[in-house]
């Protein structure tokens, strides 16, 4: 089970030619295509909604012998247009997309609120926008431990917390992870700066997250696009991804820091991050 799918959409070939949630399913077949385990698994049977097409028409439940031929015609007919993608952080065929899998473990929610640092200063950040939507974490913390398909998900009953300096606020890594997965309208607005610099994503001042406020804010105009491409080469030259990968990484924070590599990615290169969940927030 997935707690949450996303990709990196900067209207390529291949997505334009698909609905988000079809993409989202062709998607799916690379993530199950690609693992290992898969190989003994033959006769298992696997859900996909909606159905992906197949040789045999739209289908909705495929065995994994079907799985794994669907990959390679997808991946042997994909691959050379995502090859060279600037949106591929995955490598291969369809690596713009990821997931992080269900239970997200109780490491994965510590190093969520530990790597939430907010930056002084700046009106328009995290903190501020949690609170304005209202975000209490609740939407995750009745699905701890619970499941339809017996996978909750969470694997920890309680959240991670954390107060941060400035602002003398708690926070709690359900309330961070249900922003993430109501987020949509942010990653894709001048909010993008400040969501990657308050997780420590990426090394940004205050001044220059108020300057990217400005810059890309719903109300640019068209003549500041060479501005905008500009302070984008900017971003690539001079403040890389921080998060690199470490023996001590579990699962959840791998996926995790894949997530947030995709906003990066989406950041740089002026795309956006989709992002779908399997379950509906109220």
């Amino acid at each position: 089970m997935r707690a949450f799918e996303f990709h990196v959409s900067i209207g390529c070939p291949i997505q334009r030619r698909r609905t988000a949630e079809q993409f989202f399913s062709r998607a799916a077949i690379r993530a199950l295509g690609t693992d290992k385990s898969l190989a003994g698994r033959g006769d298992d049977e696997f859900t996909f909604d909606p159905p992906v097409q197949t040789l045999m028409g739209a289908k909705s439940l495929l065995t994994g012998a079907e799985v794994t031929k669907l990959w390679q015609r997808l991946e042997k007919k994909s691959l050379p247009q995502c090859g060279d993608c600037p949106a591929n952080f995955q490598g291969g065929a369809f690596g713009c997309y990821g997931s992080v899998s269900a239970p997200v473990s109780a490491q994965g929610e510590r190093w969520l609120v530990e790597s939430f640092t907010p930056a002084s200063g700046v009106e328009s950040t995290v903190p501020a926008a949690i609170i304005a939507a209202g975000v209490t974490g609740s939407e995750i913390d009745i699905r701890r431990g619970v499941s339809s398909d017996g996978v909750p998900l969470t694997e920890a009953m309680e959240p991670a917390r954390k107060t941060t300096n400035p602002g003398n606020q708690e926070f709690s890594s359900s309330q961070l992870l249900e922003f993430i997965l109501s987020a949509g309208p942010i990653l894709k607005s001048d909010l993008q700066f400040a969501f990657l610099a308050d997780f420590g994503a990426i090394d940004l001042s205050s001044d220059e997250i108020l300057v990217a406020a400005t810059d890309f804010s719903s109300n640019t105009a068209v003549s500041d696009s060479a501005k905008i491409a500009r302070f984008r080469e900017k971003v690539r030259k001079d403040h890389a991804f921080r998060f690199g990968k470490y023996s001590s990484d579990d699962q959840s924070v791998t996926e995790l820091k894949q997530f947030f590599r995709a906003c990066y990615l989406a950041l740089t290169t002026g795309g956006k991050v989709m992002v779908r969940t399997e379950f509906s927030l109220a």
